[in-house]
C-alpha cells in the first residue's frame, strides 16, 4: 500500500511548523517514506551575531602610519583621528534589494521605505554609530543583488540650538531661551538673563557639536558658535559673559555626584549671594567680556581635575561698550599643514576667533587642537549675569550640532579647505585583522604599524571581506553614482538544507571532525544559489529512507523543520512551502513474513546432519 501526502505551510513559518492530516495515519513496522516534489521560496541572507558583525572604518591616514610614496608621502593624512569600530546590529538580513523591476536603489538614513536588507543595515550602522557626523553614508543597489556603499558631505543648516540649564548651582539658574518661530525668521536663540533679584546662570547645548569640521563647507562660515552682543545703555551691561565649548563630562558629571569646582565648566562659592564678578571660566575653547569689556579668546587644558591656561589672544581694540553691537565666532576649519621638503601633508583641526562689529568682523588668530581633543565629545555653553538687575542684557546665538545635520545624499565627502592642497577626504573599511607591517593602497599607500594591528586584531566581518585586499578604500572622489562595491563571499551565503520530520522514527547520521549526530533526516537540499528565491526540487530517483518503529504508530500530524546542515535551526525560507511525500509499508518484508512455515527456506543443516547418521544409505538410482 502507497500513500501520498502533499503539505503546505500555509500561513505559519515555514522553516518550522505543524501541519494536521486528514484522518488518523497509521504506519506499520519498517515502512518507507520518500520525497518526491518540494518548493520553497528561499531567501539569500546571512545570520549576524557576534562572531561576524565587528568592522573597523577610518578617514584618512590615523595613527601616524608611514606613506610609501615620497610624492605624495602625508596626503590626507588625520593622525588625529582614532579609527571607529562598528557593529552590525544583530539578526538575520536579506541580501536581496528586493526592489521589483528597479534596476538600482540608492539608500539613506532618510529612507523610510528602503528594504530591511544587509545594504540598509550596512548604511544604517555606519551613520548611527560614526562620531564624524560630518560625514554621512549611503549605499546602493546594482542588478538587485550587488550593492556598494559611498561616504558624502552631509548638509546642515546653523541656527538655534535646543538647550538645557546647567545643573551646577541650581540657584542661579534664571536665563531664559527662545528659539525663532521656523519660517518666520531666521533661526536663533534669544538668551536672556530675565529674572530679577537672581543672579544669573548657565545653559549648555543638548546636543553635541561636530568635530572635526570644517566652516568652508556651508556659506554661513560663521555660524559654528556665534554671538551678537546688542547696544545698550551705560549701567545696563553685564557683570559675567562667557561661552565656548565645553566637554560633555563638564556638565553631565553632576548626574552622579555633587559640584565639583575643578570638574565643572564655570567656577563658583555655590552660595546664593556671590560676587558675579567671581565667576571663573573653566572651558577649554572660549571666548570672554573681561571687567574693561574687552574681549578675550581662551585656550584652556583640562587636566587632572584642574584647569590650566594654554594661550589666549586679545584682539586689539576690540570692545564692547555699548555703542555697536558686537559679533563674537568661534569657527573652525580644517586645514593641511604643507611641507613639501619633509613629504607631508598632514590635516589639522584649529578653531580660529572672530570678533568685531557687522561691518568690521575679522579673524584675530586661531588654537591649534591636538589629538586629546578627539578623546571627548563637545557642547556650546554660555554663562550671563545682567548688571542692572532691572534691565537684562538679550543677546542673540546661532550655532550648529549634531542634530542640524541631514541625511540627503550628496554629490561627494567634499574639500576639507578651500585651498585643495589636501584634496577630498578618503574613508577607508577593514573587516579582519591586518598584520604589522602590510601595505594598504588607500592612496597614498601606507605601511601598517603595531598599533593599528591592534585596532584590527578582533575584527570578524570575514563575510564581505574584499577580494586580493586588506580594505575597502572609498576616495573623495566618491559619489552615489560611483560607489565602492562590497563583496559578499557567497560561499557563506549557500545554504544547505536539511529536512526533518521530529515526529517519525527515522534514524540518520551527520558527521564532522568534532563529532556526530543523529538526525530526523528525511532529505537534504542543496540547490545551487542564483536569482532566484524560489526552488523547485524534484529528485531525479526517490531515495527511500527506512522507518525504525517495531510495531504500528497512528499519527494525527507531522512536526515539520528545517535546519542547517549540522542541525541548527535556519531561517532560509521565506513565504510558501510545499513537499510532497510519499509512504508505502515494505512489501519484500512482508511477503517473507506472511509465507513463513517450517524448514521450507533452508534444509542444508538438515541435510548434513542426515548424512552423518550411521543408518544413512543412499540408495542408487536405476
Amino acid at each position: 500500500m502507497q500513500t501520498t501526502i502533499l503539505i503546505q505551510n500555509g500561513k505559519t513559518n515555514p522553516n518550522e511548523f505543524n501541519v494536521k492530516l486528514g484522518s488518523s495515519l497509521n504506519i506499520p513496522p519498517n515502512s518507507e517514506i520518500c520525497v518526491n516534489k518540494i518548493k520553497i521560496q528561499k531567501d539569500r541572507n546571512i545570520t549576524i551575531d557576534s562572531t561576524n558583525n565587528h568592522f573597523l572604518g577610518y578617514f584618512g591616514n590615523p595613527l601616524g602610519m608611514p606613506a610609501i610614496n615620497a610624492n605624495n608621502a602625508g596626503l590626507s593624512e588625520f593622525p588625529y583621528l582614532p579609527p571607529q569600530h562598528f557593529y552590525i546590529k544583530s539578526g538575520t538580513h536579506n541580501l536581496l534589494g528586493n526592489v521589483g523591476a528597479s534596476p538600482t536603489v540608492e539608500y539613506d538614513s532618510s529612507d523610510d521605505n528602503r528594504s530591511n536588507n544587509l545594504c540598509s543595515i550596512l548604511v544604517d550602522t555606519l551613520n548611527e554609530q560614526n562620531i564624524y557626523k560630518m560625514w554621512g553614508f549611503a549605499g546602493k543597489y546594482n542588478d538587485n543583488v550587488d550593492f556598494g556603499l559611498t561616504p558624502y558631505l552631509r548638509d546642515h543648516v546653523p541656527g538655534a540650538l535646543n538647550w538645557v540649564k546647567s545643573n551646577s548651582c541650581d540657584e542661579m539658574l534664571d536665563i531664559q531661551i527662545q528659539a525663532a518661530v521656523p519660517g518666520t525668521s531666521y533661526s536663533m536663540n534669544l538668551i536672556t538673563d530675565g529674572i530679577p533679584l537672581l543672579h544669573g546662570g548657565g545653559i549648555v547645548s543638548t546636543n553635541i557639536i561636530p568635530l572635526p569640521y570644517s566652516s568652508n563647507l556651508i556659506s554661513q562660515t560663521s555660524q559654528y558658535h556665534t554671538v551678537n552682543l546688542p547696544t545698550y545703555t551705560a549701567g545696563n551691561g553685564v557683570n559675567r559673559l562667557f561661552g565656548g565649548m565645553i566637554m560633555q563630562e563638564q556638565q553631565d558629571y553632576r548626574n552622579n555626584s555633587p559640584y565639583d569646582i575643578n570638574k565643572d565648566w564655570f567656577g563658583t562659592d555655590n552660595t546664593p549671594n556671590f560676587d558675579q564678578k567671581n565667576i571663573t571660566n573653566q572651558i577649554p575653547i572660549s571666548w570672554e567680556i573681561d571687567e574693561g569689556n574687552q574681549i578675550i579668546f581662551y585656550q584652556n587644558l583640562v587636566e587632572d581635575g584642574e584647569t590650566v591656561l594654554v594661550t589666549n589672544i586679545r584682539p586689539s581694540g576690540v570692545f564692547w561698550d555699548g555703542t555697536e553691537e558686537l559679533i563674537v565666532a568661534l569657527i573652525p576649519n580644517l586645514s593641511s599643514l604643507n611641507d613639501a621638503g619633509n613629504q607631508t601633508d598632514i590635516t589639522t583641526q584649529r578653531i580660529e576667533c572672530w570678533a568685531g562689529t557687522a561691518t568690521n568682523f575679522i579673524y584675530h588668530g586661531s588654537f591649534n587642537l591636538d589629538e586629546s581633543y578627539f578623546n571627548y565629545q563637545w557642547k556650546s555653553a554660555i554663562y550671563l549675569s545682567s548688571e542692572n538687575q532691572d534691565y537684562s542684557v538679550d543677546i542673540q546665538f546661532i550655532g550648529i550640532d549634531n542634530n542640524s545635520f541631514i541625511n540627503d545624499i550628496a554629490e561627494s565627502l567634499g574639500t576639507v579647505d578651500r585651498s585643495t592642497d589636501i584634496g577630498n577626504i578618503s574613508f577607508n573599511i577593514a573587516t579582519e585583522m591586518i598584520p604589522q607591517d602590510t601595505f594598504l593602497n588607500q592612496g597614498p599607500r601606507i605601511k601598517t604599524n603595531y598599533e593599528f594591528f591592534k585596532e584590527t586584531q578582533f575584527l570578524n566581518a570575514h563575510f564581505m571581506s574584499p577580494i586580493d585586499a586588506h580594505i575597502y578604500h572609498m576616495g573623495g572622489d566618491q559619489t552615489i553614482d560611483l560607489t565602492r562595491e562590497i563583496n559578499i563571499d557567497q560561499s557563506l551565503l549557500e545554504k544547505v538544507l536539511i529536512l526533518n520530520i521530529d515526529n517519525l522514527p527515522i534514524k540518520n547520521y551527520y558527521c564532522d571532525n568534532n563529532r556526530g549526530y543523529i538526525q530526523k533526516r528525511l532529505y537534504t537540499l542543496m540547490a545551487e544559489e542564483d536569482l532566484q528565491q524560489n526552488i523547485i526540487e524534484i529528485p531525479m530517483n526517490l531515495n527511500w529512507v527506512k522507518l525504525n518503529n517495531k510495531s504500528t504508530i497512528t499519527l494525527n500530524n507531522l512536526n515539520i523543520r528545517w535546519s542547517n546542515i549540522d542541525g541548527s535551526p535556519t531561517n532560509s525560507i521565506n513565504g510558501t512551502c510545499i513537499i510532497e511525500l510519499i509512504l508505502k509499508e515494505n512489501t519484500s518484508i512482508r511477503f517473507k513474513a506472511n509465507n513463513s512455515n517450517d524448514k521450507e527456506y533452508d534444509n542444508t543443516e538438515n541435510n548434513f546432519n542426515l548424512a552423518q547418521s550411521p543408518n544413512y544409505r543412499e540408495t542408487p538410482y536405476y
